[in-house]
């Protein structure tokens, strides 16, 4: 069996990674201001949903367009992206570094290489290559 700790370890580095690499934050979402012919914020039609970064109040640029303006499934894309700013998706990772570093695996935990609590945090990713069915939470 694949190393549950190792893969596990190795995934959520890799969204550290990435996440550190990202447009710095915060990133925001306002239903009210639309991006408009690229550049502007502008409020009209025909703009677009976008997730900006900077202060929210006064965005300097668009981390992505998700559609069309008042287009409800573009309006609720923008706010899942806003709401994962890659400063949250750092803290999540060093929060969950900590925790299997303090967990003692690897080395001192008694309840096993693939103990519930291991395979509860590793399930959050469960759809990530490399994920075993074995290592589903019993």
């Amino acid at each position: 069996m694949t190393d549950l700790l190792s893969w596990l370890r190795a995934t959520i580095e890799a969204d550290s990674t990435t996440a550190g690499a990202a447009t710095p934050g915060p990133w925001s979402y306002d239903p009210v201001r639309e991006w408009y012919d690229g550049e502007d914020f502008v409020t009209m039609t025909n703009g677009q949903e976008f997730v900006g970064f900077g202060d929210p109040s006064a965005f300097r640029g668009a981390v992505c367009i998700t559609g069309d303006a008042g287009d409800g499934p573009s309006m609720r894309d923008a706010v899942h992206i806003a709401r994962h700013d890659p400063r949250d998706v750092l803290a999540r990772c060093e929060a969950e570094l900590r925790l299997l570093a303090e967990h003692g695996h690897g080395e001192s935990c008694d309840r096993g290489p693939a103990c519930d609590v291991l395979r509860l945090l590793a399930y959050g990713y469960r759809h990530r290559p490399g994920w075993l069915p074995e290592w589903a939470p019993r």
